[in-house]
């Protein structure tokens, strides 16, 4: 009995690598266990929002505390709020390489852990640190890894799917807020930070909710021996037909006086006749290696299994030594194919004496060694006699390191299952309005994922230069860092603006409380003034549902939208200190948690319409560090001008930096419109660059196998 050899075992290991990479991308199921990740998302965002956004209810209690200002204590708040927003990059690189379940849990092990030890600090700056940067961190985990798995898990309804997720925020901040001030009052802060800790905990049992579309390992061994089963049953058939050419060819030479490479070959010397092919079972063994149904879905598994076909063809075979032989064109066989990147599964010999699969060559005495010694000449050959024959030599050896190597690849991730390989896995609106959607929903998915090539990358990039960090993350800081976004005017005066809101955004979250209760005249009580933030929060629900609905309509402008709502919400802010009786501040209240919804909600939308899905992951990341910085610097400098001043000149900051937001992104479609005349092309690039792409993979027929 052979034993397997080194060349074997490596060969094998290679079986297992293609077998996982021809996995398809996984089809978003749309609903099933998708609508558990959309309430554990909710409830997740509402946590995490809501923790932030009431920051502003515990910030009068802490400032007394600590003895410190405003300034240092609402730079707690902005580094909660900023560092959350800042780590979505990183958070998005280990999502891409660990998957989202096991960042959402490991954000709330940091948030849980950081809020606890908190209130064991004595100094307002150690404070900060603590609870507003490391506490940040943790939140910016567990709200990136939630919004990644919702926008895997859902295609056509994506819209209602994230409308409803983001919905958490707001739901948090009308809820937290009369609850941080009834603990508070109940167990004072320390007190309160330690319940708070223990609500983030829960974040647990949710982030263990988010399971991976294709998490099913047992599924995944299937797929993985069933297509290694495939193809050694290919490489088989290639041992039989390549020992009945060599023999046949033995057998020509004997009876002829001359040599067939000086021959005419003619119908009648071919060296393989169809009725020899036929006589031998070499054609029947064929078809029932290749013969498949025309689609094989798992149950549940959200995978097709394609049906592609494969041509024998008419161009001439050479052997080892250059002899050409003539081969008539085999009838087209139905071949069950794992991926779009074995729709052409040929086997050719070359002149170098290999055999090419896939692009990859075997070389003719690693065949010969599975197939066993050719026979002698004149052995008549049986295909039926000598396949179990293989079989039976090899299956005691492959079928220990089959196991060895299923326990090594079993919980490798495809690449087709990392998220930041989705174009539009950060498009929170109906993805069915997008240029780039299919009707047919695997083509559209296919032309969506585009996995980095490696060797297509520079040696002088600065990643590459990172050896110990792991492929998935190198593809994703890569593209966040991407700083030929900057060429763009459209983008340049995108990141102004948005940066700008994002500068008063915060403010009144952070100081209405307070001024509820110290600048209008002490008549509101601590527990009503929480109360405005409910009313802001739960029309900040109502908000983000309308601009989720607006948003899957093609008449409508989503800029436009947005620029509406922010000099609305600036205008507002601005009057703000005008407004002294409680029932003004609730209006403002509703008024503001309206408008700014719209902003969030419409963020990466607007990122689409103006510069192309191709570039949604590397402008949507880079906006949101900036609007971690703005966050950073706006809050102090508002707890600032409260400390020098009153409660009129932080709320005229805010307002003033929202409403020139909006005059500014006023001005969006027209750079867009002159950037795009400019170059050339307009909207062109992204839809060729699609094209391309699916030339690449096949047609959409293939791609599904319908073909």
């Amino acid at each position: 009995m052979r034993r397997m050899t080194r060349e074997d075992i490596e060969e094998e290991e290679e079986e297992f690598r293609r077998a996982l990479d021809a996995i398809p991308p996984p089809i978003p199921p749309d609903g099933g266990w998708g609508w558990v990740i959309v309430c554990a998302s909710f409830l997740m965002n509402m946590i995490v929002d809501g923790v932030c956004y009431s920051y502003g209810i515990l910030m009068p209690s802490l400032i007394e505390t600590f003895k410190t200002s405003t300034a240092m204590m609402s730079l707690g708040g902005a580094m909660l709020l900023g560092t959350y927003m800042m780590s979505g990059p990183v958070a998005s690189a280990l999502c891409n390489k660990i998957g989202s379940r096991k960042v959402a849990v490991f954000g709330c092990l940091i948030s849980t852990v950081s809020i606890l030890a908190s209130h064991a600090l004595e100094r307002g700056s150690a404070f900060s640190i603590v609870f507003g940067l490391c506490g940040g961190v943790g939140f910016g985990f567990m709200f990136l890894a939630s919004l990644l798995v919702v926008g895997f898990y859902f295609e056509r309804n994506r819209g209602i799917a994230a409308t409803l997720a983001m919905c958490g925020s707001s739901v948090g901040m009308a809820v937290m807020a009369p609850l941080t001030r009834w603990l508070i009052d109940r167990y004072e802060w320390t007190g309160c930070i330690i319940i708070l800790s223990g609500i983030v905990m829960q974040g647990f049992v949710l982030g263990a909710l988010l399971r991976p579309i294709d998490g099913d390992l047992r599924r995944r061994k299937k797929l993985i021996l069933k297509r290694m089963e495939e193809d050694k049953r290919i490489g088989v058939q290639t041992c039989i037909i390549l020992q009945r050419l060599i023999e046949q060819k033995r057998y020509d030479r004997t009876l002829s006086s001359g040599s067939l490479n000086n021959g005419i070959i003619t119908r009648d010397n071919l060296v393989i006749r169809e009725k020899d092919f036929h006589k031998h079972g070499i054609f029947s063994g064929l078809r029932s290696a290749f013969s498949r149904s025309s689609i094989n879905i798992s149950p549940g598994s959200g995978r097709p299994t394609p049906n592609l076909q494969t041509k024998r063809p008419h161009a001439p075979s050479a052997l080892t030594d250059g002899t050409s032989c003539h081969s008539e064109t085999v009838p087209m066989m139905q071949q069950q194919s794992p991926s779009p990147a074995s729709l052409h599964r040929q086997v050719l010999l070359s002149q170098s004496g290999q055999i090419r699969k896939n692009n990859s060559a075997r070389s003719l005495d690693t065949v010969a060694n599975q197939c066993g010694p050719i026979g002698d000449v004149g052995r008549e050959f049986s295909s039926a006699h000598d396949i179990p024959q293989y079989e039976v030599e090899c299956e005691d050896q492959r079928s220990a390191s089959t196991e060895r190597l299923l326990r090594k690849f079993l919980h490798a991730t495809p690449d087709v299952d990392r998220p930041m390989y989705r174009k539009d896995i950060y498009y929170t609106g109906s993805v069915q309005i997008l240029p780039e959607f299919h009707d047919d929903i695997n083509s559209y998915v296919a032309s969506i994922t585009e996995i980095p090539d490696t060797k297509s990358i520079a040696d002088q990039d600065f990643w590459s230069r990172l050896p110990l960090l792991p492929k998935p993350m190198k593809d994703v800081l890569r593209n966040v860092f991407d700083a030929d976004t900057f060429k763009s005017p459209t983008y340049i005066l995108l990141v102004v603006s948005t940066s700008l809101t994002m500068v008063g955004y915060y403010i009144p979250f952070l100081l209405l409380p307070s001024y509820a209760v110290n600048g209008t005249g002490g008549h509101i009580s601590e527990q009503s003034a929480a109360y405005l933030l409910t009313a802001l929060g739960f029309s900040n629900t109502f908000g983000r549902l309308i601009s989720g609905v607006l948003a899957t309509r093609n008449w409508l402008d989503s800029v436009i939208i947005n620029n509406l709502a922010l000099l609305i919400a600036g205008a507002m802010t601005l009057v703000l200190p005008f407004c002294e009786s409680y029932f003004l501040l609730v209006v403002f209240s509703f008024v503001f948690g309206l408008c700014v919804a719209a902003f969030s909600s419409l963020r990466s939308v607007i990122v689409v319409e103006l510069m192309g899905l191709d570039k949604l992951t590397t402008c949507y990341s880079q906006l949101v560090i900036f609007h971690g910085i703005s966050v950073l610097i706006g809050a102090p400098v508002a707890g600032y001008l409260l400390d020098k001043y009153n409660y009129f000149y932080p709320f005229y900051f805010a307002g003033g930096c929202m409403l020139l937001s909006g005059l500014l992104s006023m001005f969006l479609r027209k750079v867009a419109q002159v950037e795009r005349r400019k170059s050339g092309h307009g909207g062109s690039q992204s839809s060729s660059e699609n094209e391309m792409k699916m030339k690449s993979l096949g047609t959409p027929h293939e791609i599904v196998g319908l073909g």
